[in-house]
């Protein structure tokens, strides 16, 4: 696959992708939409110090809560797939995690292994982000599908996955919204959830209320956090769309490689490709088939993407924002996005199953208030809000 971009005006400080992908964008536990109270099983996360950790096997393997084995394994516990070593513990697990003395072993049954409580941090003992520079992202996938009548003609509603995607009242759910001094807002729980990094850059969240359990946090697979400490000795965190940069930082000496790969590798190029200002992508040459049109006051989406029979990929719809980037309301025309009544049929769309007017995704009025930023006078006419 190959990403050619190309650059418009007026785009604004916004990205737009369109991409072959197979999975739906997701949050906490997959979508940040799922996540509920867990009552009165409120446990806790803990973040190894280290990309590996020592550890004791149990002496019974048929009781996950046996004593530890004198001596240490041979092999210590290493993060896999460059996962972050973090471990979920449950609420009794948690209690013993803390009741264990500084130097002393705790438990996890789902290893049946005992580890050095001081190898590992609690969420409190993390480091605060100081400056959050992401604004928002969006990433909803699984757009449309193989032979979908929507991408050659509009008239028609048969095929539910693209009706799913397109719901006025859940294509938020693929949105993220942050605040500049580091939490993520939660607009279906109206949780605040205060975001902490690790040492190999991820992020766990937490719910000051005590509601909700302390969680690792994935935003979507393709945008993954990056920490440097500012000018004014502030840790400083971001998004950034991260495959390119993971497939050339896995090649050591660029001289080698051929010359596509050194040309797609070079650190200006993925600059530009992980957090591109003012530009829409396209899908190798194929240009969008749904409009964007740019105004100076917002970005309207006039269609749904979807390539119908011309590709057999899903696709991908991409918006991203630094708090930097001016504000610039996203919304869907009207007509574009389907009600909660909208169901396959064969035929045009029946009378209520097209919302017939401007919903705002991204950069709304609730979303700027609950930011503390002030949104301009013409952002609070451009949408109405989706819910």
């Amino acid at each position: 696959m190959r990403l050619r971009f190309c650059v418009s005006a007026g785009a604004g400080l916004l990205v737009a992708l369109l991409a072959a992908g197979s999975a739906h964008a997701f949050g906490i536990w997959e979508s940040a939409s799922r996540m509920e109270p867990e009552a009165d099983q409120i446990g806790c996360m803990i973040a190894a110090k280290e990309r590996q950790v020592v550890q004791y096997s149990t002496t019974r393997w048929d009781d996950p809560r046996s004593p530890p084995k004198a001596e240490p394994d041979a092999e210590p516990r290493k993060s896999r797939s460059g996962e972050p070593l973090q471990f979920w513990l449950d609420k009794d697990e948690c209690a013993a995690f803390h009741a264990t003395r500084a130097d002393g072993l705790f438990n996890m049954s789902n290893y049946r292994s005992w580890f050095r409580k001081s190898d590992f941090l609690t969420f409190s003992e993390l480091p605060k982000i100081e400056r959050w520079t992401t604004r928002y992202i969006f990433r909803r996938t699984a757009l449309s599908g193989a032979n979908s009548e929507l991408g050659t003609q509009p008239d028609m509603i048969s095929l539910d996955q693209e009706i799913d995607a397109y719901r006025a009242s859940t294509i938020r759910d693929s949105l993220f919204v942050f605040t500049q001094d580091g939490h993520w807002l939660d607009f279906k729980h109206n949780v605040r959830w205060e975001m902490r990094i690790t040492s190999d850059d991820s992020i766990i969240i937490g719910d000051p209320s005590g509601r909700y359990a302390e969680r690792y946090a994935v935003f979507h697979r393709s945008y993954r956090p990056r920490c440097s400490t500012d000018p004014n000795g502030k840790l400083a965190c971001e998004l950034y769309y991260a495959p390119r940069t993971d497939l050339c930082s896995e090649t050591k000496d660029l001289s080698k490689e051929p010359p596509h790969i050194q040309k797609d590798c070079a650190p200006a190029e993925v600059a530009k490709i992980e957090m591109t200002a003012g530009t829409l992508a396209e899908y190798d040459d194929i240009p969008y088939p749904a409009g964007v049109r740019v105004f100076p006051q917002k970005l309207v989406i006039t269609g749904r993407f979807t390539y119908g029979q011309r590709d057999y990929n899903q696709q991908v719809l991409t918006f991203i924002a630094r708090f930097s980037d001016p504000i610039r309301p996203i919304v869907f025309a009207p007509g574009v996005l389907f009600s909660d009544t909208a169901k396959p049929h064969r035929g045009k769309p029946r009378p209520g199953e097209l919302v017939m007017k401007e919903v705002c995704l991204a950069d709304c009025p609730d979303q700027l208030a609950a930011q503390g930023l002030l949104a301009p006078p013409s952002a609070a006419s451009a949408a109405s809000s989706p819910h």
